[in-house]
């Protein structure tokens, strides 16, 4: 299931990540939400490898 989620962003970066969803043919909301997953990715292996 997916939820609608309100962000406050700089200006310029909401244009720029418009632009960059323009040149890619994807929607904004994909690119935001791949760059969520890698931010989690990357947060899950900072704390193996602080387990371990």
């Amino acid at each position: 299931m997916r939820q609608k989620l309100n962000l406050t962003l700089p200006e310029e970066m909401i244009e720029e990540m418009k632009i960059q969803a323009v040149r890619e043919k994807r929607a904004v909301s994909e690119i935001v939400e791949e760059l969520c997953r890698q931010y989690l990715d990357r947060q899950k292996k900072a704390k193996g490898k602080a387990k371990s």
